[in-house]
C-alpha cells in the first residue's frame, strides 16, 4: 500500500483539529501519516491528545510564532512517503471542506 504525509499546520484553528486527524486517518487504500505542526497555538493541548491516541500522527510545536511560510516550509521538508507530502490546512475544515477522495481531486 502506498504511503503518504499530509503536513497540517496549526494555529488558532484547534477546535477544528480532531476532526482533521480523523478524517485523514480514515482515508482507504493508502497509508497516511498525519504531521501537525503547531505555529505556537495557544491550544496545543488539541494535538498532544490527538498523538497519544494514534502512533500515525506526529506533532512539532514551535516556541515562538514562525508565520504561515516558515511552517509550511518546514511542513515541506518534514513530509514524506511513496505520494510525497500533502499539505492539509485547517482552515478548509472551518469552511466546512472536508477531505475529498482522490478521484474527486482536480
Amino acid at each position: 500500500m502506498p504511503s503518504v504525509s499530509v503536513f497540517v499546520p496549526c494555529y488558532r484553528y484547534g477546535h477544528y483539529l480532531r476532526a482533521c486527524v480523523k478524517s485523514l486517518l480514515m482515508q482507504r487504500d493508502v497509508e497516511v501519516r498525519v504531521l501537525i505542526l503547531d505555529d505556537a497555538s495557544p491550544e496545543p493541548e488539541n494535538a498532544e491528545q490527538l498523538v497519544s491516541e494514534d502512533c500515525r500522527v506526529q506533532y512539532r510545536r514551535h516556541q515562538h510564532n514562525r508565520g504561515h511560510m516558515d511552517t509550511y516550509n518546514e511542513g515541506i521538508e518534514w513530509a514524506d512517503g511513496d505520494l510525497g507530502g500533502v499539505f492539509r490546512p485547517l482552515l478548509d475544515m472551518a469552511r466546512g471542506r472536508g477531505v475529498v477522495a482522490p478521484e474527486q481531486a482536480i
